[in-house]
């Protein structure tokens, strides 16, 4: 088992959108408006439905009953003075209906006792006993469904208990009328100072900001006393990044909601009996995690971009070094009893209790969301290679670029939704319409060979050549800085988005463990989540890549990631299901 650190790796900064909008957790499509309505729930507590999945793997076949043991069971059930009725019901309803398992159950009892089962069963019970067993799977079904509720259930999630990882924990749900299975977060927001104290003194609560507290006790006062304040929390900034963090949880609760995907019961025989997702998000009040909540949230103050070209100003001014980069944030994190990555403590802790839960985040974090109108820059999965007016060769220096930064994507799974490599070609505005297409061509072509010679299959490549379109348009403009960055070739893995780093913590906080590569875990390792996967039907499994997957490096949310969910609904079921499981479906 690779070892995981159930942490997010530094993502690239971009600046926050301009309207944090209202501090719910979901937009609601007009059936989950429905449903949430039925759930009793607020439209804007619950995610709504939107966008598209991948679709899932077959089900895995159900394993085959013991029909030695189902055969004996009858067999005791119509022998002697009286029937048994509910024994053979009991023994009929294991096979679900199914008219072959019935043949083989047949075969066996006419082997084993020398009397067709039909005969043994006509003096006892009335009909055929293929339509006993449907009868009895029908009154089976109708039993299940019509429990009003089945939880709420606080659940985390752990392949075995005692297994070492037990990461995760939320409140389940399954509403059988509804087809629901309602899965919900609740939690508090606490803003934390990067650094407290006084100079030459100063402590900080993260182990990740200890560098930082090295540096600004190693300045004179005067000048630690300038720059101390871009560390730590006013009351206005706390108001603007709660609004903030309830945007980023709203887009969270829509990325997970629009997977369209559910869970159907692997029997052929319950297959209209379904749950899909409705995930309430109710973490975005300031506070302290009360007694039975699942999530505590805590909120470093980081300085911003402009912030820190301040800090710069301050210390040039002192005749102080500048700011090291990297030392003023902490790295996302999120799992169960985060105590354990505390100053002083080594590893990571087994706690399976689901209202222990804890996410850790920068200020920046808060930033970091895709950016559809971006144009060029770079991040996990984009890397833009830019070009000279009139160029379309590479330069060396650029081929051997883009084949370090390739190479990253070149294991993993087979699944082409996640390995497809997208090159997508620009060019500024100025000339001619037609020669810029051939230029924009020449560099797709660039590009492409350099990958190819990187080892990557040319099959996984698709070009979508623009030309000068795109930089024509009246919100690129004409000033040189906005041409200049046309002349360009932008590398996409799957969907080459900027990831959300919210989401992708909440992916730890469902129970999932991180998919990119990162110390033990090597591309093509199965995940640490890999037999709940295959459990949920999902042929492949799951396995750790770079990728756009939600916990990788991106914001894709695929069968795999809801495997958990399907875990979850066995814990809440498993009781009236039998042998019977959940699995995942499109």
């Amino acid at each position: 088992m690779p070892a995981q650190s159930q942490m997010t790796p530094t993502v690239p900064q971009q600046a926050p959108l301009s309207d944090p909008g209202q501090a719910q957790t979901g937009t609601s499509g007009s059936g989950n408006q429905a449903r949430a309505s039925a759930l009793g729930l607020s439209t804007s507590a619950a995610a709504g439905a939107g966008g598209t999945g991948a679709a899932g793997s077959p089900a895995a076949a159900a394993p085959e009953p013991d029909y030695d043991a189902i055969a004996a069971r009858i067999y005791t059930a119509v022998d002697g003075l009286g029937t048994d009725e509910d024994a053979i019901y009991a023994a009929l309803g294991e096979l679900g209906g199914d008219a072959r398992k019935m043949i083989r159950l047949k075969a066996v009892y006419l082997a084993k006792y020398g009397e067709d089962l039909d005969a043994a069963l006509d003096g006892d019970l009335s009909g055929s006993e293929l339509d006993r067993a449907n009868q009895l799977a029908q009154r089976e079904k109708a039993t299940f469904l019509a429990a009003g509720a089945y939880g709420p259930q606080n659940l985390a999630h752990a392949v075995t208990k005692g297994s070492g990882t037990g990461i995760g924990g939320f409140e389940a749900t399954y509403i059988p009328l509804a087809d629901t299975l309602l899965v919900r977060v609740t939690g508090k927001v606490q803003f934390k100072d990067a650094v407290t104290g006084s100079h030459p003194s100063f402590t900080t609560a993260h182990s990740d900001l200890n560098s930082l507290v090295t540096f600004l006790n190693s300045l004179p006062a005067a000048t630690a006393a300038q720059v101390l304040p871009y560390f730590q929390w006013t009351d206005q900034a706390k108001t603007e990044k709660l609004a903030l963090f309830n945007t980023r949880l709203t887009e969270t609760a829509g990325i997970w909601q629009g997977a369209g995907l559910h869970f159907e019961v692997d029997d052929p025989e319950w297959s209209d009996v379904r749950a899909e997702p409705l995930f309430s998000l109710s973490v975005g009040d300031e506070g302290t995690a009360a007694a039975g909540e699942n999530l505590q949230v805590s909120i470093y103050k980081e300085p911003s971009d402009t912030e820190k070209t301040a800090i710069n100003g301050v210390l040039s001014a002192a005749h102080q070094a500048p700011m090291q980069a990297g030392i003023a944030g902490i790295r996302a994190n999120a799992g169960t009893n985060l105590g354990s990555n505390a100053p002083g403590a080594t590893g990571n802790a087994t706690d399976e209790n689901p209202l222990q839960n804890e996410m850790s985040l920068s200020s920046t974090d808060l930033d970091s969301v895709p950016d559809p109108t971006q144009r060029g820059g770079d991040n996990f999965l984009k890397k833009s290679v830019m070009f000279a007016n009139g160029a379309g060769a590479l330069t060396g220096a650029q081929i051997s670029s883009i084949q370090t930064w390739i190479v990253q994507f070149n294991n993993g799974d087979s699944l082409a939704a996640n390995n497809a490599i997208t090159l997508r070609g620009f060019a500024s505005a100025a000339g001619n319409a037609a020669d810029n297409q051939t230029l924009a061509d020449q560099r797709v072509a660039s590009v492409q060979a350099a990958i190819t010679g990187a080892g990557v299959a040319a099959a996984r490549i698709t070009t979508d050549s623009r030309g000068d379109t795109e930089a024509r348009s009246a919100d690129v403009g004409q000033d040189t800085a906005a041409q200049a960055n046309e002349r360009r070739v932008e590398i996409r893995i799957g969907t080459g988005e900027q990831q959300n780093t919210v989401a992708h913590e909440f992916g730890h906080v469902f129970g999932l463990s991180d998919q990119y590569t990162e110390g033990a875990r090597v591309a093509g390792d199965n995940t640490w989540q890999d037999p709940t996967v295959t459990a949920a039907g999902i042929s492949g499994g799951s396995q750790v890549e770079e990728s756009d997957n939600i916990t990788s490096v991106g914001n894709q949310v695929r069968p795999e990631h809801y495997a958990t969910f399907a875990w979850a609904l066995n814990q809440l079921t498993a009781s009236k299901l039998g042998s019977r499981t959940w699995h995942v479906k499109q």
